[in-house]
């Protein structure tokens, strides 16, 4: 029986309401020039087994057999690893140009374009797959096993789809199996409630971070060293979470005062990853108030990092059930588009995402750096999302059209506020 997609897959493909596609990406910049398009795609070929979730797309099946499932397929990887030149002073405009190009349900839904910049014979890789394919941390995972050097494994032979009355059948005995389990799940579900309670805050007002988001993206980066960040964080009783959550929050409330909304609160909706192996969508989303700086930043990272320990107390991930089942029938009634755009209860996103710990090669070329390439929708109009590859750590920041004059202030006032963490641990000594 071929793999149904989760209730998490179909929240993600519900999300996927425009007015840009629900994908999500990755840019590898690469030392030295671009490696040969046939190579990689053969490399892929040979790698595909360890990633059976890039030859499957999605396959709705006929009323009353249940959810889509994914079927298995013979990927064209002329179809999906593509070649294209660029300046450099450009990439970051090519990426997100790759992002904003809608992925054709007739294939696996992922991309690899390879781009050579000639101008200074370096080179780089941008993934691109669709958000109900996997979440960020599976991408990373998927992306590293197949450009890194390692074993090979075909993919195993195709499991065909059944027929409607396997469907139909397998579906009922699978909801009859979620009522029992649903019940039994209840007490974890009221601990979810409690969650969602205690996330509850004052309405964010409507203001340049919290508008309609329209079609395309602009794209900042701020880069930054991790060791000294983890040191200066860790003088506080703080993690890299907590540091980020400080600064994108202050960044925000700099923001809010020059939009004329001073003293307004600031709620930042912060991505939680089940930890797995497996590639999948197992992630769901804590909010989290941020206060407006106050006279020292040690003073404020250290009560920040008490409350978010609280908070955390309280995460169960049923919440991320109930919210999925929550979007996917707003969505069932066409509401989906309406009901983001017009929330009034997170002013932000943030992830952060763990990448390798040490350097390294892709197809015999080092990396340089890896960033991040989320996806903007609703009236959330500015969102921060951070990758750690070695001793670096990149903080993308992604801005509807619209949030453009605001992009290079909310870029400096994050990097500033980074670099008064990390200067804690230097102040120290």
């Amino acid at each position: 029986m071929p793999a149904r997609m989760s209730v998490f897959d179909l929240a993600e493909l519900a999300a996927d309401v425009g007015p840009n596609p629900r994908t999500i990406g990755v840019l590898l910049e690469l030392d030295g020039p671009p490696p040969d398009l046939d190579d990689v795609r053969a490399s892929i070929r040979a790698r595909l087994g360890l990633s059976p979730r890039l030859a499957q797309r999605m396959r709705r099946v006929p009323f009353g057999a249940g959810r889509p499932v994914w079927e298995d397929v013979e990927p064209d990887l002329g179809h999906h690893v593509r070649g294209r030149s660029a300046l450099a002073a450009d990439l970051l405009e090519v990426a997100t140009a790759i992002l904003l190009d809608p992925l054709d349900a007739v294939h696996p839904w992922w991309t690899l374009t390879i781009v050579d910049l000639p101008d200074e014979q370096r080179s780089a890789l941008v993934w691109s797959s669709h958000h109900a394919l996997a979440d960020g941390p599976s991408v990373l995972r998927l992306l590293a096993t197949l450009v890194q050097e390692g074993a090979a494994r075909p993919l195993p032979a195709p499991t065909p789809v059944p027929a409607w009355g396997k469907l139909a059948r397998e579906a009922w005995n699978s909801r009859t199996r979620s009522v029992v389990v649903g019940v039994a799940s209840l007490p974890r579900h009221l601990v979810g409630m409690r969650e969602l309670a205690a996330s509850s805050y004052r309405r964010v007002p409507s203001s340049a971070v919290n508008q309609r988001v329209t079609a395309g993206y602009t794209v900042h980066i701020v880069d930054v060293d991790l060791a000294g960040l983890r040191e200066g964080a860790h003088e506080c009783g703080a993690t890299i979470n907590d540091a980020l959550l400080w600064a994108w929050g202050a960044a925000l409330h700099n923001q809010l005062a020059t939009d004329g909304h001073g003293g307004a609160p600031v709620v930042i909706s912060c991505t939680v990853t089940v930890p797995s192996t497996a590639v999948e969508n197992r992630v769901g989303a804590v909010r989290f108030h941020v206060p407006a700086p106050g006279l020292s930043v040690a003073d404020d990272l250290s009560a920040l990092a008490a409350y978010t320990r609280r908070r955390k107390r309280l995460i169960s991930g049923s919440t991320w059930w109930l919210t999925s089942q929550l979007f996917r029938g707003v969505a069932a009634l066409g509401l989906y588009r309406r009901f983001v755009e017009r929330q009034h209860s997170i002013t932000s996103l943030l992830t952060n995402m763990r990448g390798p710990a040490e350097p390294f090669q892709v197809l015999g070329l080092t990396v340089r750096r890896v960033v991040p390439l989320p996806t903007l929708v609703g009236n959330v109009t500015v969102l921060a999302a951070a990758l750690s590859c070695g001793e670096r750590l990149v903080v993308t920041i992604m801005c509807a059209p619209q949030a453009t004059a605001i992009a290079d202030d909310l870029a400096a006032d994050l990097a500033a506020g980074l670099a008064s963490v990390s200067a804690l641990a230097g102040a120290k000594r």
